[in-house]
């Protein structure tokens, strides 16, 4: 038997309980890191308004903060790690939640389940107690330290693929001003390696982590860096949303306006652009 990455829950000192799906250890022996890890009896309680999203159907969602989580139950969060969550929303019946591919200090979002939908009253506050917590072991082949992640050899045809299937060119040609090149994922070792090779081309990208889903977003800001990467990628883009999206950073750079930004000319020439 080996712990998992906690310390004693919090306001329940002395209950919680680990242990270690085995199997078969006995006869063949495996790295610690691969097997499953359980904690039980936890009993962590927290207060969380009920929202109610829509995405696929009407459904509650209750989010817990990050670091309390953390501090409540004592389980350190890890980097592309999937836990399930075993719990009870009070008065209304018991939850499981599987979280996949975590990223580290991220809020952790608690469903309710479909059958307790009815239960549940948007915009209410309700107490969640966790009481278990598993660790599963890690995916064969994730991106996050694996060698595939650190051997992608980056040009701008590669960063102009993933633009192009994970990310977003934005620009409003009706109000201008906000002009960024970004691309969002799970993997945080690969936006690394993309923003290492920006930065070698000259650029300033920053990555971000959005603690609500778990997903990072390295992005450019501003309209002279966000044509500095248009230019070098928009020959390999393919997509007809991601050339909308050009059409449209185009056309919000050279709309009127009563002063010229430095920022807004240099774009215009980087890109050849004139005003109308």
């Amino acid at each position: 038997m080996y712990k998992i990455n906690h310390a004693t829950a919090e306001g329940d000192r002395g209950r919680a309980t680990t242990t270690v799906d085995k199997g078969k250890e006995s006869q063949i022996r495996r790295p610690e890191s691969i097997l499953p890890e359980k904690i039980e009896n936890i009993n962590a309680s927290f207060i969380s308004e009920a929202r109610l999203h829509k995405w696929n159907g009407p459904r509650c969602q209750f989010n817990i903060n990050g670091p309390e989580f953390e501090r409540k139950t004592g389980v350190t969060v890890e980097e592309m790690r999937d836990y399930v969550l075993k719990g009870n929303i009070d008065g209304v019946g018991e939850f499981q939640k599987t979280l996949h591919r975590c990223a580290a200090g991220q809020h952790i979002p608690i469903y309710v389940p479909a059958k307790l939908q009815d239960k549940v009253e948007p915009g209410r506050m309700y107490q969640i107690t966790i009481d278990s917590i598993e660790k599963l072991p890690p995916r064969k082949k994730p991106w996050e330290g694996s060698e595939e992640a650190d051997s992608i050899q980056w040009t701008w045809r590669e960063v102009a693929s993933w633009v192009d299937t994970e990310g977003w060119i934005g620009g409003n040609p009706k109000r201008g001003g906000y002009h960024e090149v970004y691309v969002c994922q799970k993997e945080r070792k690969m936006l690394e390696g993309l923003g290492r090779f920006l930065e070698s081309e000259g650029l300033n990208p920053k990555l971000i982590l959005n603690r609500h889903d778990g997903v990072y977003r390295l992005h450019v800001s501003g309209a002279e860096q966000s044509a500095r990467v248009i230019k070098n990628i928009e020959p390999f883009i393919r997509t007809v949303r991601k050339k909308e999206e050009i059409a449209n950073f185009k056309e919000s750079i050279v709309r009127p306006r009563k002063s010229l930004w430095p920022s807004i000319r240099i774009a215009r020439e980087i890109l050849g652009l004139t005003e109308n």
